[in-house]
């Protein structure tokens, strides 16, 4: 994962605080799908590990869980999410 482009970025906005909201969302989530080469090994590791804080793949913690970590369903769902932030 050497080349996630969260190890470029502020590790703040991958964390946000109910403060920081959606903007950090947004943030964190454009930076993923529009630098991050790594994004879907990043996705596959946050389903394996259910992983519950943070946003990995530009996917928070609650979509994580509403999709049960299931991820081709999470890929597909983020591939839509991509295309409309382009």
């Amino acid at each position: 994962m050497h080349r996630a482009a969260c190890i470029r970025s502020d590790p703040e906005i991958w964390f946000p605080d109910a403060e920081a909201g959606k903007d950090a969302a947004y943030a964190a989530a454009s930076i993923c799908f529009n630098e991050c080469p790594v994004r879907l090994e990043c996705l596959r590791r946050a389903c394996r590990l259910k992983d519950d804080y943070g946003i990995f793949a530009g996917l928070g913690p609650g979509l994580r869980r509403d999709y049960d970590y299931d991820y081709d369903r999470l890929s597909k769902m983020g591939n839509r999410y991509r295309k409309s932030l382009k």
